[in-house]
């Protein structure tokens, strides 16, 4: 483009197609010495140099010609069609308001295709039309054609996101048996939580401190993960399916019900107390109150106590079939470079090895405590996930954090469980210690089981 304006300055009168295949090798030789000297390059002798395809005079006039208009925009030269140069067209907003009621079915996941929605749009725009020219004598009726439908359509956010990543033909079998597709629209429609296997001697390769700790304690690590639970962290967490926001976590030792009812119990409870005293500069999510909880049919799921607990909360709860990661995939999805993500955040943690950061300390990293960990893991969920950009449908790269306001203000959040709801459906988590006066709970003292529960039951 910049030759052809040479050309115009130095004294031609217009760009023809004719004019471009009658000078096509001068043209195609100017444009290589424009490049050199834009790039810097010099001219090579040897015949393996750089070659331009100048299009034909037709399509090389066109493109110029898109060039020189106002509403030129160079990435339209990349499509299949060139649409540089041509103006974007506006539709009024009574247009736009029935693209939107047409599209709303496709956008929320009721309707799987978009032709329904644009064979609606046209009646009501032939209807609106007709009364406005009534009102309006002047009026000109507006059309929209299926591609400017079809690209309004691709461009908005979707509304829905499927809790699931089914085959198209399992989908069919859902839908003609009854069962449906689950989707969220609202932050809370749909939690996922499951269980994360954290083997400590992973964690201590990832980071690199296999080389303090030495090759003995590694396969004594290695061999007591392989026989059982020994050695093993595990990582509970809640994930909402509609903004794919972390709304709790939790720390484990084992696999069993009290630790999956805690889980539970910090995702409807304020966490802005456990975040502070963890050292984070940011909120933690809110209370959520959900609507229904996928899991799976792990040991710390599967039994009596969880899906009581969820009913309590007025909740529904279902279960996903074992060993298939669709049924929740996007919580499998997140456990996928969970690992990876939280050695990287850990102290010390290069990629190059230990010792290559300042204040490294690789004996006090061996020594570390869960309470360490689950400090590491509140920064890591609280000051870190949120503010990472992604890639979900719908989200179009913005941060996490701004996709969970997003929604929360389209279409709100359930009104939060209060405390006295909260401990008579899941309980209280209770610390005992024992001392001379007996077991020690709620900074009292007290003998016996009797006592205590009615002391309980009257909180």
């Amino acid at each position: 483009m910049l030759v052809l304006l040479d050309f115009l300055q130095g004294g031609l009168k217009k760009i023809t197609e004719h004019w471009i295949d009658a000078h096509h090798g001068e043209i195609e030789t100017k444009t290589q010495a424009k490049f050199r000297e834009l790039t810097g390059t010099q001219k090579k002798r040897s015949k393996g140099g750089l070659s331009f395809d100048l299009p034909a005079g037709k399509k090389l006039a066109r493109m110029f010609k898109d060039y020189q208009s106002e509403h030129f925009e160079a990435a339209d030269f990349a499509t299949g069609h060139s649409r540089a140069g041509r103006k974007v067209k506006e539709y009024p907003e009574w247009v736009v308001a029935l693209m939107l009621e047409c599209s709303k079915a496709h956008r929320e996941g009721r309707e799987k295709t978009i032709i329904s929605g644009f064979v609606d749009l046209e009646g009501k725009l032939l209807e609106e039309n007709a009364r406005r020219a009534k009102a309006d004598p002047g009026h000109e009726d507006i059309k929209v054609s299926q591609s400017k439908y079809r690209r309004f359509v691709g461009a908005m956010p979707s509304a829905v996101t499927l809790a699931t990543r089914k085959g198209r033909a399992e989908m069919i079998r859902n839908m003609q048996s009854g069962i449906g597709e689950m989707v969220a629209r609202m932050i809370g429609e749909v939690i996922q939580i499951d269980e994360c296997q954290m083997p400590l001697h992973v964690f201590i390769e990832q980071t690199g401190l296999h080389r303090v700790v030495g090759e003995r304690t590694m396969n004594q690590l290695r061999k007591g993960a392989e026989n059982g639970t020994i050695g093993k962290v595990w990582i509970l967490v809640a994930i909402d399916v509609a903004s794919g926001e972390v709304l709790a976590f939790h720390i484990a030792r084992s696999q069993n019900a009290n630790d999956t009812l805690e889980l539970i119990r910090r995702l409807v409870s304020d966490k802005t107390k456990l975040a502070r005293e963890a050292g984070c500069r940011h909120l933690p999510p809110p209370p959520i109150r959900p609507f229904q909880i996928v899991m799976d049919t792990g040991s710390g799921l599967w039994n009596r106590h969880v899906p009581t607990a969820i009913l309590s909360l007025d909740a529904m709860f279902r279960f996903g079939r074992t060993k298939t990661p669709t049924d929740k995939a996007f919580i499998e999805r997140f456990f996928a470079t969970l690992g990876s993500d939280v050695f990287k955040a850990l102290h010390g943690h290069s990629g190059a090895g230990p010792g290559r950061q300042t204040d490294y300390d690789g004996q006090d990293m061996a020594a570390m405590t869960i309470a360490q960990v689950e400090k590491y893991l509140w920064w890591y969920f609280t000051d870190c996930l949120p503010f990472k950009t992604t890639q979900r449908k719908g989200g179009w790269g913005i941060q996490r954090k701004e996709l969970f306001d997003r929604l929360a203000d389209m279409y709100g959040i359930l009104p939060p469980l209060s405390r006295r709801e909260v401990r008579k459906a899941i309980g209280l988590r209770v610390t005992r210690t024992v001392t001379k006066m007996g077991i020690e709970a709620f900074r009292m003292p007290f003998q016996g089981d009797h006592k205590f529960r009615l002391w309980c039951q009257s909180r």
